[in-house]
């Protein structure tokens, strides 16, 4: 919550092929079933990076098609110009791989207004409307939206919700977004569909907030199979 960020300035695609190697990463890059960006606001080259994978590694890229997840990660710190350059970067990614957006409800009202869209209704069907307009906007494979008592996704047209297991007195809540994520992301390394990698999403935050701790895979499936009444 409190970091000192100023080492993040160094995060920059020139010292990504210096430090860890250009022939090292592009392997990695090309190679992995699921490749996560995160934290945008707070790495200030992170849409430079971008450009440059886009221009330099993805136009040679071979092979079957496959998932990138990104997290913008409270994107009102940064000028709405910064986004608006983000959002398209993120949508030229789409002619590579099946591109996963991940917000908070804040974050998809940010997004929402970047694009115009309008839409101030906060309810799960509110919600819903907006995930489905910025996924028709942007055309991109997934929006993925997750409040604090239910996740959502929409995907071609097609919207998937599942209710979380609520914590009304949480051991703890800083986090709990980021295993969201974790547990989404690992629901579709394994193959499962949307309103199953959101139930998993929803358990391991679930899991998470209840105890303190990251969820080990049986951790998960005990909380799926004893599911919590509060």
């Amino acid at each position: 919550m409190f970091p000192k960020t100023v080492q993040l300035n160094e995060v920059t695609w020139a010292n990504i092929q210096e430090r860890f190697g250009r022939d090292r990463f592009i392997a990695k890059f090309s190679s992995a079933n699921l490749i996560g960006f995160m934290n945008w606001t707070m790495l200030p080259y992170m849409s430079e990076l971008w450009e440059a994978l886009l221009s330099e590694v993805c136009l040679h890229l071979t092979g079957a098609r496959r998932q990138i997840f990104f997290d913008l990660a409270d994107p009102e710190k940064r000028p709405p110009k910064h986004l608006a350059l983000a959002m398209e970067l993120i949508v030229e990614f789409e002619k590579f791989f099946d591109v996963i957006l991940g917000v908070n409800e804040k974050e998809a009202f940010e997004i929402g207004d970047a694009l115009g869209l309008g839409l101030k209704d906060h309810s799960p069907e509110g919600l819903a409307c907006l995930a489905g307009e910025i996924n028709r906007r942007l055309s991109i494979n997934t929006v993925l939206v997750h409040p604090v008592a239910f996740a959502l996704t929409a995907s071609k047209g097609d919207i998937q919700m599942v209710q979380g297991p609520f914590c009304a007195k949480p051991l703890i809540s800083t986090g709990a977004g980021d295993h969201f994520n974790a547990g989404f992301c690992l629901g579709k390394l394994l193959g499962l569909d949307n309103t199953l990698s959101l139930l998993a999403g929803v358990a391991t935050s679930g899991f998470y907030v209840r105890t303190g701790q990251s969820p080990a895979i049986p951790d998960i499936a005990g909380l799926l199979r004893n599911w919590p009444k509060v």
